[in-house]
């Protein structure tokens, strides 16, 4: 039982971590660097980040969960089609970043061009 504690703080640790790190200049940031452009409406980049970062950390729950877990008004397939807009490299950039700033060595020097600690994904 003392294990499962622990992972459960170790667990909420990384969420704040990440919430820290993935704020809205830096998903904006990113999103600018790969010349995307978006309208400001529910699902600009940084919510559709931050909910499918959401998501994640649910135990990869139901889309149509999603509204529910965020308290916000949207239908799944909303989300979806939110989630396919961004460029997948935008998603990359931001994973490079947040890895090289988590990274316990200076300058992320373990992680890879592709944003891999020590080439695993």
């Amino acid at each position: 039982m003392r294990l499962h504690q622990r992972l459960v703080s170790i667990c909420g640790g990384i969420r704040k971590e990440v919430a820290t790190h993935l704020d809205e200049q830096a998903i904006d940031a990113a999103c600018r660097e790969e010349k995307y452009t978006w309208r400001e409406r529910l699902f600009n980049p940084t919510n559709t980040v931050h909910l499918f970062i959401l998501q994640i950390l649910n135990r990869n729950t139901a889309l149509n969960d999603l509204p529910r877990k965020s308290h916000e008004s949207f239908t799944g397939s909303a989300f979806c089609k939110a989630r396919r807009r961004l460029p997948l490299r935008v998603f990359q950039r931001l994973l490079r970043s947040l890895a090289e700033t988590l990274s316990p060595h200076p300058g992320g020097e373990r992680i890879d061009k592709e944003g891999r600690w020590c080439g695993h994904r």
